[in-house]
């Protein structure tokens, strides 16, 4: 049945979503099924019981399938409502006790435009943030940081990110989000001499 709506879900076949939404509704499915179930559900964020499940996933027991549903809730294709309770959901989610869920969160307020700045904004950007440096030598790493960086509006956190990704591996798309963080910097000559 799992594989079938698995399956089914890659393909696009409407018919999983029920089958989906049951496993992740069903706790004696087990916490990897029912996130697993969660993140296939995401191709469907048009089917309004969808959303409304995802939004719900976010306060799970089980912290995988919280931290799933953190990571694929679609705020920014939802109807302006949904969009806001989305937000309110994610934002009390930079809460949560596990910090995979909490660097969730923030990722997707910040790819949103809907993170709202404060004390848990901070901690879980944080988090994210001294992940990435421990990781100094992967660009894409450094690419994500610095991504993040710039839509949570902290250049220097940004340009020290992106500036390590562009020396290790100057083929990344490294260069526009390097010469935003150099604007939000005030550093309009270095963007305007990075982008020509």
């Amino acid at each position: 049945n799992r594989a079938l709506a698995f399956s089914g879900a890659r393909a696009g076949d409407l018919r999983s979503i029920e089958v989906l939404l049951g496993i992740l509704r069903d706790p004696s499915q087990g916490p990897v099924a029912r996130a697993n179930a969660t993140g296939h559900l995401s191709r469907f964020v048009d089917d309004p019981r969808v959303a409304t499940a995802l939004k719900d996933a976010i306060s799970d027991p089980e912290a995988l399938v919280r931290a799933v549903a953190v990571q694929r809730l679609p705020v920014q294709s939802l109807a302006p409502q949904q969009a806001r309770e989305a937000a309110a959901v994610l934002t009390k989610a930079l809460e949560d006790p596990v910090r995979a869920v909490r660097v969730g969160a923030v990722v997707s307020l910040a790819n949103s435009g809907r993170a709202t700045a404060g004390p848990s904004l901070d901690r879980a950007k944080d988090e994210y943030l001294s992940r990435s440096r421990i990781v100094l030598d992967d660009a894409k790493e450094q690419l994500n940081a610095g991504k993040l960086a710039v839509l949570l509006n902290d250049p220097a956190a940004a340009i020290y990110a992106l500036e390590i990704s562009l020396r290790l591996d100057g083929g990344l798309p490294v260069r526009y989000p390097l010469a935003l963080a150099y604007l939000l910097d005030g550093r309009k000559d270095d963007a305007l001499r990075l982008l020509k």
